[in-house]
């Protein structure tokens, strides 16, 4: 079980030095979270807001009830309904 961890990791690594985009895009593609309202507790406290993207650096995009679009790298994310 953990060769096979250890060779996923591996691939993944080797994918971010040369194809990044291609990493975010594998991503986004299997993120449950996305389409759907999130509350994301952060080291700067907790946020609520719709799951919209991925950035190209792999971040998690929410549209906060404000409006605003943020990005962020770090935090437990707890769906709460479909956006």
């Amino acid at each position: 079980l953990l060769g096979a961890l250890a060779g996923m990791i591996e691939r993944r690594a080797m994918q971010a030095e040369v194809d990044p985009p291609g990493l975010v895009a594998d991503w986004r593609a299997r993120l449950v979270t996305l389409g759907r309202r999130v509350r994301l507790h952060t080291p700067g406290g907790d946020v609520e807001g719709d799951a919209v993207d991925v950035s190209p650096s792999g971040e998690l995009v929410l549209v906060l009830d404000s409006g605003e679009r943020r990005a962020f790298a770090a935090g437990d994310a707890i769906t709460t309904r479909d956006a």
